[in-house]
């Protein structure tokens, strides 16, 4: 996650606050997917089903 979070294409998103330190550390796994309180979250399907497609789930 570190490449994605310092990409410029996270200025003004959602992951944009996990850049600091302690809200990154807010992670919890619900439902199923990894989420933080300020509401960004990772969905398992669509890492699934890259893994699926190419065997490897990234950010980009």
């Amino acid at each position: 996650m570190a490449g994605f979070l310092a990409s410029p294409a996270v200025v003004g998103t959602v992951f944009e606050p996990l850049r600091d330190p302690a809200i990154f550390a807010g992670a919890a796994c619900v439902g199923g997917a990894v989420t933080w309180p300020n509401g960004a979250d990772l969905a398992p399907d669509a890492m699934y089903d890259a893994v699926r497609a190419h065997g490897e789930w990234t950010l980009e």
